[in-house]
């Protein structure tokens, strides 16, 4: 009985070491605001209110597959809450530190699955981002 009562007593004098350790991103809300125009193509605003929490994180993506003939270009974020524009990369490097990626964008093209609009999340806290992107041939019209 002794041996049991110490076992439990040492599973609860871990627990807050584990709490604290599981402890996850969150997103309060996103909204998405999609601008069409005549020609079947589409200006993007997706704006991101997140809890980074986890130091591992380097990087916060968005994944867009299964396009079709559609094609993303111009990806623009900034952190509406301190102002600052992400500097754009010609090539995204997913193994990058948390650190190299901090104030910088890109996208990731995955070929005919897609693509990945990536960029960097900085310090823990909150963050709200706005991204802003082109879909070119989001809409398409058939003759039949």
């Amino acid at each position: 009985m002794k041996r049991l009562v110490f076992l439990f007593a040492l599973c609860f004098a871990f627990l807050p070491v584990s709490a604290q350790n599981s402890v996850q991103n969150r997103i309060n809300s996103v909204t998405i605001d999609v601008v069409l125009d005549s020609l079947g193509g589409a200006d993007i605003t997706e704006i991101w209110d997140v809890e980074i929490n986890k130091q591992s994180n380097t990087e916060w993506y968005l994944a867009k597959y299964s396009l079709g003939p559609g094609t993303l270009s111009g990806l623009n974020v900034c952190d509406t809450l301190t102002g600052e524009v992400f500097q754009q990369q010609e090539s995204w490097d997913t193994g990058l530190t948390r650190a190299q990626k901090k104030g910088k964008c890109g996208i990731v093209d995955k070929g005919s699955s897609g693509y990945e609009l990536c960029w960097g999340v900085g310090e823990n806290g909150r963050h709200v981002w706005m991204v802003r992107y082109r879909f070119d041939n989001l809409m398409t019209a058939f003759t039949d």
